[in-house]
């Protein structure tokens, strides 16, 4: 009987020490995947996991905090090309599509926050595979592109305020008549300054009233009968235009439609969308 006992010394000491390295193991992956989960956590930019059909599974904080969301549950079970605005959720389920067909693939792209604020973001999606390899869910690494995209629009709007000058300084020597210099001056102001629309008045001799004498771009029906004036006891003097030709100096307009000056066109001026004005002398 003693040696039988002895004979399963061994296997029951190799049992011990199996569960001894399997409970280790265990331990040690339990370690890996908190101390993952730490990174992800603490990780500045969003990273998210997506189902096949755009359903947000997991987001961490700094995901939320780019759409502007207090809880979880906010952005949690919804589809996430409903945070996308309109324009750029077809792009956003192509991808989507491009991914769980095996590809990995980058797209920038502009929400709205829950809260009401607007950022470029710009993500990098990759498909992630379950233990028989069958792709399952999408991995997405989002970060915040906002200041990028406004410096790269500074940069792009004095590259067309520079051109658009060098033209206009070409017209001045190339124009035959005031007329045709006007007319210039108002296409190169819209095709290569990136304005909607520019026109240009002269104020009629003997007379307080502007009359507007050259346009170009859409919404030029706005300066049909339009009343303008440099008399500052009219109220159609009291706009930008006529300040600005008293006074001798621009007037910038930010907020056409919030701006007290500009009151009188107001109507007439949401017919075509106006956002904001300058007026130069």
């Amino acid at each position: 009987m003693l040696k039988q006992l002895l004979a399963k010394i061994p296997a029951y000491l190799s049992f011990h020490r199996f569960a001894a390295e399997f409970l280790s193991a265990g331990s040690a992956l339990r370690q890996s995947e908190q101390q993952l989960r730490a990174i992800i956590e603490a990780n500045p930019e969003c990273v998210k996991l997506l189902a096949e059909d755009g359903t947000v599974l997991q987001m961490n904080p700094a995901g939320l905090r780019m759409l502007e969301a207090d809880t979880p549950q906010q952005i949690i079970g919804k589809k996430v090309q409903g945070i996308v605005m309109p324009q750029y959720q077809p792009a956003f389920v192509a991808l989507m599509q491009r991914v769980f067909a095996g590809e990995s693939g980058q797209l920038e792209f502009e929400v709205v926050g829950i809260k009401g604020s607007r950022r470029w973001l710009e993500t990098y999606e990759v498909p992630m595979r379950d233990a028989r390899g069958k792709i399952n869910t999408i991995l997405g690494i989002t970060r915040d592109i906002t200041e990028r995209k406004a410096s790269e629009a500074k940069i792009q709007r004095l590259i067309n305020l520079y051109a658009a000058l060098s033209q206009c300084n070409q017209a001045i020597m190339r124009s035959a008549s005031e007329d045709e210099l006007f007319r210039e001056i108002c296409r190169i102001a819209v095709q290569s300054g990136g304005l909607k629309m520019a026109w240009i008045g002269l104020v009629v001799p003997g007379s307080k009233r502007v009359k507007p004498v050259a346009s170009f771009g859409s919404g030029i029906e706005y300066l049909k009968n339009i009343r303008i004036s440099v008399d500052a006891d009219d109220p159609y003097g009291r706009g930008p235009t006529g300040i600005s030709i008293r006074e001798n100096q621009p007037y910038w307009c930010q907020d056409f439609m919030r701006e007290p000056a500009t009151a009188p066109w107001h109507e007439l001026a949401a017919q075509y969308g106006w956002g904001a004005s300058a007026s130069l002398p």
